[in-house]
């Protein structure tokens, strides 16, 4: 059993279009081909796909801790189509029957789901120019286009955290950053926030006023009660995501209740990632921290007051849809394709997101203002 309790990787036994494959099949429909000496004015395409080395995948997951938490599967198509779990049995009551009676049937309730994948993509380059000014010059400058690489990483990182954050492509009434449903993007997927917002049961959700100091432990407190709440319906959270308020809000409270000097609970859930944990009937939940606004905040209809989530996950019951390969991929385009000198790359990834059962998701809800 790994040390990493929700690890998981993008393992390399997972179904992925490799580099070759893309050049050879493009080669085949004569629409794009790998570039090199032996290239001729008929074959030649500049765009050459490579994966990440897992150095710098590393850069990505660090900003993006989500991507390592939430099982990765290929997309059956350019909508991920998917069967969402709403209820383990059709009957309430104890299946009994009778020493020759006949067995009754039974089964898990599926509703079918899509989730749209997304292309999330940016252009990076570098003149030829500056590159041999940061060669000479050395030192950090030596290798600017690795820079403006990693710089191209963060930024998807950002970007795909904001999009399964807050995000979401079915209402497009929502036009703000504060609305209920999240913010529409044509091109996006729904995020935790739509989801929550439109599929958890009432008794999941909770909010809890922080506008003032309170002496109580009513932010435990309610989280405590949705946790219970999803339990009691067969989940098992394991996984608290928050902003850096949510969390000092939470541990406050959680200090509030230590009687003793101890050493905080500390759970490493992916490698190189290790974070506080909460003290729930459940267990212990680990807390990711979400650092900037990516989480967000939101306003009911009809209301001046303002909200910011904490999201209780079971992140067995979410998938990463993909297309082409799940870690994040670069196009590499060589100097002068675009009749300038310059060298430029397109680091990008098609993911989606799958809610498998919104009822084992809960929220709690910080009224902020």
């Amino acid at each position: 059993m790994s040390e990493y309790t929700l690890w998981k990787p993008a393992s390399a036994s997972l179904p992925r279009m490799d580099t070759d494959e893309i050049v050879r099949d493009a080669r085949a429909r004569g629409l794009v081909t790998r570039s090199g000496s032996d290239a001729t004015s008929d074959t030649t395409s500049p765009i050459v796909a490579t994966r990440l080395d897992p150095v710098v995948m590393e850069v990505f997951i660090k900003r993006f801790p989500m991507y390592d938490l939430i099982e990765k599967v290929p997309s059956n198509g350019l909508s991920h189509t998917f069967l969402q779990q709403t209820a383990f049995s059709s009957q309430a009551t104890p299946h009994t029957i009778a020493e020759t009676g006949t067995v009754n049937d039974d089964a898990n309730v599926y509703l079918r789901k899509t989730t749209n994948i997304m292309l999330l993509a940016e252009r990076r380059g570098i003149s030829l120019k500056a590159q041999y000014a940061g060669a000479n010059s050395g030192g950090a400058s030596s290798d600017l286009m690795a820079r403006e690489l990693a710089g191209g990483l963060l930024t998807l990182a950002r970007d795909a955290q904001i999009e399964f954050l807050t995000y979401q492509d079915a209402d497009p009434t929502s036009t703000t950053a504060t609305a209920p449903n999240g913010v529409y993007d044509a091109n996006g997927i729904n995020g935790l926030r739509y989801i929550l917002q439109n599929f958890s049961p009432p008794e999941n959700n909770a909010a809890v006023d922080i506008r003032t100091s309170w002496t109580d432990q009513r932010v435990l407190t309610a989280l405590r009660t949705v946790v219970n709440a999803v339990t009691d319906k067969g989940g098992l959270p394991d996984l608290i995501i928050c902003s850096t308020r949510g969390s000092q809000a939470l541990f406050a409270d959680q200090l509030q209740l230590t009687r003793y000097v101890m050493s905080p609970a500390v759970h490493q859930i992916t490698p190189g990632l290790s974070v506080r944990a909460i003290s729930t009937d459940a267990g212990e939940i680990p807390v990711v921290v979400v650092p900037g606004n990516f989480i967000g905040q939101w306003t009911p209809a009809g209301l001046s007051s303002v909200y910011q989530d904490i999201f209780i996950l079971q992140t067995d019951t979410l998938q990463i849809p993909y297309l082409g390969a799940p870690e994040p991929t670069v196009l590499r385009i060589p100097i002068g394709t675009d009749g300038s000198i310059r060298e430029l790359c397109i680091p990008f990834g098609l993911w989606g997101l799958a809610a498998l059962a919104p009822q084992f998701l809960g929220r709690l809800s910080l009224q902020i203002s």
